[in-house]
Order: structure tokens, then C-alpha cells, then sequence
């Protein structure tokens, strides 16, 4: 009996590693991931952009198209992610809540930086877009160590 535990013991410790290791997740599976952290994050950073180039006040049609476009673009992707899914790595939501708090608080920044800074510079602006996509794109699809 004590030696199917320690064989028993000893698959657990090998599962346990291997998901540790990103091996306990297909590859499909990781790939799925980077590309939802990767699209909201994206999707975020042409938001930023939406709102320092088309203000509401100068057309709030554009800038209801936009957010249109944003909210249909993080619906699709969501959902596609949630159907195709089959497992996540451990930690997983954490990292998650991590990189979209991030790029949430760096989008807000940035609205609020285009309030204070009268420049439209692209020089500017798209660095800062590329600043709030990084945390929700860099979400790794399983822990490495």
C-alpha cells in the first residue's frame, strides 16, 4: 500500500511541475491567452488614441462609433476565449486582474494626461497607447520559473 502512494505521490509532484512549467496547458490553450490579453490591451490603447483624437465635443458620433467598436471587439474576444477555452494555468486569474487593472489605471492616466496636455503629437500619444496595452498583453499564458 505505501508504495502506491509514494508512485501515487510522485505522478502528483510530475503533474504538479509540468503545469508549473506551462507543460500542463496545450498549446492552443497559451495561445488563446496571449491573444486575449494581447486584444484588450490593444483594444484599450486604440481607445486611449480614440478619445486624444476625437473628442466628444468635436464629433460625438466618431467617438460613440469608437467605444461601439470597443465594447463589440472586448465582447467578441471574451466570448470566443470562453468557448474555446479547455483549461487555464494556475494563477492564472490573478495574473489577469493583474494586467487589466494595469491597463486600466494607465488608460485613466492617459485620459487624464489628455486633459492636462493641450498637444496632439503622435510622438506622444502612441507611446503612451503602447504603455497601456503592455500589462494586459503581457498576461503569460502559464507560470514560468
Amino acid at each position: 500500500m505505501s508504495a502506491e502512494r509514494e508512485a501515487l505521490a510522485a505522478q502528483l509532484a510530475a503533474a504538479d511541475a509540468a503545469q508549473d512549467a506551462g507543460g500542463g496547458l496545450a498549446a492552443a490553450d497559451r495561445r488563446r491567452t496571449r491573444v486575449l490579453g494581447a486584444t484588450i490591451g490593444l483594444a484599450t490603447a486604440a481607445l486611449l488614441l480614440l478619445t486624444v483624437y476625437v473628442p466628444v465635443d468635436v464629433s460625438l458620433l466618431g467617438w460613440a462609433a469608437g467605444m461601439l467598436g470597443y465594447g463589440v471587439v472586448l465582447a467578441a474576444v471574451i466570448t470566443w476565449y470562453t468557448r474555446r477555452r479547455r483549461a487555464v494555468a494556475r494563477g492564472f486569474s490573478l495574473r489577469y486582474a493583474l494586467g487589466l487593472g494595469g491597463t486600466m489605471l494607465l488608460y485613466v492616466a492617459g485620459i487624464i494626461a489628455s486633459v492636462a496636455i493641450e498637444a496632439r503629437d503622435w510622438w506622444i500619444w502612441v507611446p503612451a497607447a503602447v504603455l497601456v496595452a503592455l500589462p494586459s498583453a503581457l498576461v503569460p499564458s502559464g507560470r514560468r520559473r
